[in-house]
């Protein structure tokens, strides 16, 4: 009997074209589209279930390197609990160590970090994905210091589209969480960064949420310097559109927001679901990636310096009002402002939630204005409650004279005020 010895093919990654053809992507950055072939599959998304409760993770190999904890069926649109990985460290791999040299030089294009950046895009399963120059917020996206997760679950607006009020935001590459446990923080290397913006990251993209492959330190430097982070996201396919019955549309692949049609790459329908890069987890699979902690992730102490650099970016709501506040041109809001331009409340309340986190200058003049607006009533309490984080006598005045022709008919922004002007008293 004859026997066959299996050869284990050499990855290749195969450049497509640049990402949108030149065009500038959801989140204005430049990317390339590439192609893996014979990939390892050491470095990919994993779904599991233990009882009712769902767990997704980015693994590497056997190793979760982040945990998102939410119902059986990982609800798309609900928000979903994070929790620390076991630790890309304990992976055992000699890629990212080889890589830093590349990473750590001066960034010359994207061809060139494809070229450099492919020892570790072979171990992703064979696909489509994209690699995109980004800048990204060392937060995870709800408040608080990208490095700051623990093992205990907490639930992260993040995790998924944000809605409100019928209004679904587009998730873009935007923020970041860790796959290294903090026992690897030397504050050394982020001060050695901080004036070296310029170095690459590099990430692996679920959303908003990005997980960090390589550059904790370079993340901890721009949170220190207030700047954002300059970072090699990989975007992985995320679905497939194509027509049950009629022949009439072309099927296409989802990459990082976009759909390319399936024709332009190459390949057919079911080559194209054959791709989708998720591994299924048996119960007992996840049972052990749950149980896998790292404890310095609980037992590190961060100083307030770093948690404190989380107020400075913008949340993922933030982003989401941006999206849904109509534009933020200085012409704009000036029409506004002179009522030269109809702005609905809703459009109003996620304008002033963007401009109140950028400290605009005309925050509180459209705030003032919306106050004393009947028209706008249904959201006074949400601006009101932006105007309490502002300590000067100009906000004072204003809550002086809402209390003055307050009718009582909205007790909750009358809350706001009093309180607003009671702790102005007793802190004078």
């Amino acid at each position: 009997m004859l026997f066959k010895k299996r050869v284990q093919m050499k990855p290749k990654i195969e450049f497509i074209k640049e990402y949108f053809s030149g065009c500038e992507t959801a989140w204005q950055s430049p990317g390339i589209l590439f192609r893996v072939r014979n990939g390892k599959g050491l470095l990919q998304q994993a779904y599991g279930t233990k009882g009712g409760d769902g767990l997704y993770s980015l693994m590497f190999g056997e190793i979760p390197l982040i945990r998102v904890h939410g119902d059986e069926y990982m609800c798309p649109t609900c928000q979903k609990l994070i929790s620390a990985g076991y630790g890309l460290d304990k992976a055992e791999s000699a890629v990212m160590g080889d890589l830093r040299a590349a990473l750590n030089g001066p960034f010359l294009s994207l061809a060139q970090s494809l070229k450099d950046l492919a020892p570790l895009l072979g171990l992703l399963p064979s696909g489509f994905y994209a690699l995109a120059d980004v800048q990204l917020y060392p937060t995870d996206g709800d408040g608080h210091f990208f490095w700051a997760v623990n093992n205990t679950p907490r639930l992260n607006q993040a995790t998924c589209p944000v809605y409100e009020d019928g209004n679904w935001a587009e998730e873009y590459p935007a923020f970041v969480l860790p796959s290294q446990p903090p026992s690897h923080y030397h504050p050394e290397r982020a001060e050695y960064y901080r004036d070296k913006p310029e170095c690459r990251a590099v990430a692996y993209n679920i959303g908003f949420l990005n997980v960090l492959l390589d550059g904790h330190h370079k993340a901890t430097a721009a949170a220190l310097e207030g700047r954002k982070l300059n970072a090699l996201v990989i975007l992985p396919m995320t679905g497939i559109s194509y027509p049950a019955e009629s022949k009439s549309y072309q099927a296409k692949l989802g990459i990082g927001g976009e759909w390319i049609g399936i024709d332009e790459l190459g390949i057919n329908v079911e080559e194209a679901k054959r791709l989708l890069p998720a591994r299924r987890l048996t119960e007992k699979e996840t049972e052990r990636c749950l149980a896998l902690t790292e404890k310095s992730f609980d037992e590190s102490v961060w100083t307030k310096q770093l948690l404190d650099t989380a107020r400075r970016y913008p949340t993922a709501y933030v982003l989401a009002s941006t999206q849904w506040s109509g534009g933020l041109s200085e012409e704009r809001i000036a029409r506004i402002i002179n009522r030269e331009e109809f702005a609905d409340e809703d459009q109003i309340k996620y304008l002033c939630t963007a401009l109140s986190f950028m400290e605009h200058p005309r925050f509180c003049e459209l705030a003032f204005r919306v106050g004393k607006d009947e028209r706008y009533a249904r959201i006074w309490r949400s601006v009101f409650g932006l105007l309490v984080n502002i300590r000067n006598e100009q906000v004072e005045d204003f809550f002086i004279e809402h209390l003055v022709n307050d009718d009582g008919l909205r007790p909750e922004a009358t809350e706001i005020v009093n309180a607003y002007l009671n702790d102005a008293a007793d802190s004078g």
